[in-house]
């Protein structure tokens, strides 16, 4: 009885040591562009759009400019399913067909050629950048990386003008409000 006790204290002592000897494996880091992906994919779900906003009664039509880094992060989420039951679809920006959109994720060229146009604050639409200048030509939420974390700023104005109202949950989150 002795020995069977040993035998298992043992084994359990050589069980903890190899445990101890493993290091523990921390999950790998995502990747930037797919935590801002996951990040616009939220803010959908704290704001507040007017009825009769564009594709009011469909699927959320996201759409991302070609300039874009976050492309494919933003596919990925196609057809992925809102607690609304509604679903993302996702599809390259095309300023003719602009006014389908709920969401534009704008970049780059689309951003310089945007703020010439009367499209930025469409009633409905929410407007979104992972460019932090792009708050002073009118869009709502830019993004950044700072010091290793997602950071985003709002321009609250914008978002008013827009007819959406922003959640006071997700406006205290943020890095700054206009």
């Amino acid at each position: 009885m002795h020995l069977l006790r040993l035998s298992w204290w043992l084994l359990s002592a050589m069980a903890c040591a190899l445990a101890w000897q493993s290091p523990a494996r921390a999950q790998s880091p995502v990747a930037e562009h797919d935590m801002k992906a996951a990040y616009i994919l939220n803010f959908i779900q704290f704001v507040d759009w007017p009825i009769n906003s564009p594709g009011g009664t469909k699927d959320w039509s996201l759409c991302v400019s070609a300039f874009s880094p976050l492309v494919r992060p933003l596919h990925a989420l196609d057809g992925k399913k809102l607690p609304n039951g509604q679903h993302v679809r996702v599809r390259l920006f095309d300023p003719g067909s602009a006014l389908e959109c709920r969401v534009l994720v704008l970049q780059g060229a689309d951003l310089e050629h945007l703020a010439q146009e009367p499209l930025l604050g469409r009633h409905g639409m929410l407007t979104l950048s992972d460019d932090p200048a792009a708050l002073h030509i009118g869009v709502m939420i830019a993004l950044a990386e700072q010091r290793g974390r997602i950071v985003f700023d709002v321009n609250n104005a914008a978002a008013g003008k827009a007819g959406l109202v922003i959640s006071s949950r997700l406006l205290r989150l943020a890095r700054s409000v206009r």
